[in-house]
């Protein structure tokens, strides 16, 4: 899991989301310092969006590198097929597709719960930003005079450069490590009041949308009546504004005056929770050897016999023989064997015309084609032996009907050979046309014969 959680990250920082006493009167603006906690949420809030949108992107990170070991190893194997080293990389080859499937998948299932904790904790970070923007445009140039909704002191209008500058337009999204978003803890506020409004003291202002009675939007004759912003989180009332208590909300525990506070935590902590640290290759590729078909191979390759161990079987000899090859550790797989072959001094084929003696001087763009060509040249030099094995060199004297009668230059044994005919035009002995159809029939073009293997009769003599 994330060392440092987008949940805690979001739940510590609405820890510090509580009313602060002020002690002010009915109507008073805001003070820019008592949204300090509030912006700082929204600014947290913004930089999640843009974590949890690309949050599944370490995946691709991982894919990548995968498949860049994947090559390495491939050239290793073609170029070593019979040494132990050489069958090794071809294992860890397999075990690299094994851990590129399991990534995919982890990155498919993340995705999903990485746009909607983007979305809610965007959408929330918007409503928060939206709401003191309001008040912040709210002053006497733009709706006369009693109108300063939001000050940094007195009767002075706020500017958000300040406790508050979280909720600015033009607030900066950290583009840190996700790791690296936490900049609060449980007790950075816990001295502060549980309750108390936030409004100024000692102002001469008043804020049209908090005023009661004349003047404001809020009949002070109604009990109760309230207006709601920020998502719920500040409420202005005939009697004071204020701020809820957030730090009653957890992913499991909804405050029925907060409901987008609860929805951001909750979908962040779903995503934190299935997410998983970006893993090195070394360990993605030990994972992967445990994996049932990579135990077959590694068996087949090392073994006696390409089959998975029974469970019951506690000395698995193959295993043991690679893991003293490639190392019984994630590190020793790193350092003893994989940095090791990479560095090898290596001969090449000449027709892959590279002035390269080690794996590792092939850039990134070279490994996809050089693992390509070798493993498609090695593969037809293993068929051309194979079809050497089943099909050997005929015996000179078993040349082929045709060629024994252009071999007979004089007329008279030409007809003495009942295969032949003397052709007076050409002045040559040829093969008789019935005889030819007849062994055309009886010699089709070289095939897989009938019991599997290559039909090798239509073999020239070589």
């Amino acid at each position: 899991m994330v060392a440092t959680t987008v949940a805690v990250v979001v739940a510590t920082t609405a820890l510090t989301v509580v009313q602060r006493a002020a002690g002010s009167s009915q109507g008073d603006p805001i003070l820019e310092s008592n949204l300090k906690s509030l912006c700082d949420l929204s600014k947290a809030l913004r930089n999640t969006h843009v974590k949890t949108a690309s949050g599944p992107s370490w995946r691709f990170n991982e894919l990548e590198e995968l498949q860049r070991i994947q090559y390495k190893l491939d050239i290793y194997s073609v170029i070593n097929p019979k040494s132990d080293k050489g069958k090794a990389a071809a294992i860890l080859s397999a075990a690299a597709s094994k851990a590129s499937a399991a990534v995919t998948r982890s990155g498919n299932s993340l995705s999903p719960l990485a746009t909607k904790a983007a979305l809610t904790a965007g959408i929330l970070s918007g409503r928060i930003n939206e709401a003191v923007q309001l008040f912040k445009q709210a002053k006497a140039s733009n709706i006369g005079s009693d109108g300063l909704c939001l000050s940094s002191g007195g009767n002075t209008a706020s500017e958000l450069r300040n406790e508050g500058k979280g909720c600015a337009d033009d607030a900066a999204v950290d583009t840190a490590d996700l790791e690296d978003v936490n900049a609060f803890t449980a007790s950075s506020y816990s001295k502060l009041a549980a309750n108390g409004d936030i409004g100024t003291t000692g102002g001469s202002q008043n804020c049209k949308l908090f005023k009661p009675a004349e003047g404001g939007v809020l009949n002070s004759g109604v009990q109760g009546n309230t207006l709601k912003f920020a998502g719920g989180a500040i409420s202005a009332s005939a009697a004071a504004t204020k701020l809820g208590g957030i730090n009653k909300v957890t992913p499991a525990t909804q405050d029925k005056n907060l409901p987008a506070y609860q929805a951001a935590i909750k979908a962040i902590h779903q995503y934190d929770t299935a997410a998983e640290a970006k893993k090195d290759v070394k360990t993605l590729l030990f994972k992967a050897l445990q994996d049932g078909e990579v135990k077959k191979l590694t068996n087949g390759l090392l073994g006696s016999e390409y089959k998975e161990e029974p469970a019951t079987y506690t000395k698995d000899a193959a295993a043991n023989k690679l893991a003293k090859i490639v190392g019984g550790t994630t590190d020793k797989l790193q350092t003893d064997f994989l940095d090791k072959i990479f560095e090898e001094q290596l001969t090449f084929p000449t027709s892959l015309h590279t002035k390269h003696k080690k794996i590792e001087d092939f850039t990134d763009d070279e490994l996809p084609t050089v693992a390509t060509y070798l493993r498609q040249t090695s593969i037809e030099a293993a068929t051309n032996a194979l079809q050497k094995e089943e099909c050997p060199t005929k015996d000179p004297k078993d040349k082929p009907m045709e060629e024994v009668c252009n071999d007979i230059t004089d007329l008279r044994a030409c007809g003495q050979n009942a295969n032949c005919i003397y052709d007076t035009s050409k002045s040559k002995c040829t093969l008789k046309n019935e005889v030819k159809e007849k062994l055309e029939k009886a010699n089709p073009a070289e095939t897989e014969g009938k019991d599997g293997k290559t039909d090798c009769s239509s073999h020239a003599t070589k």
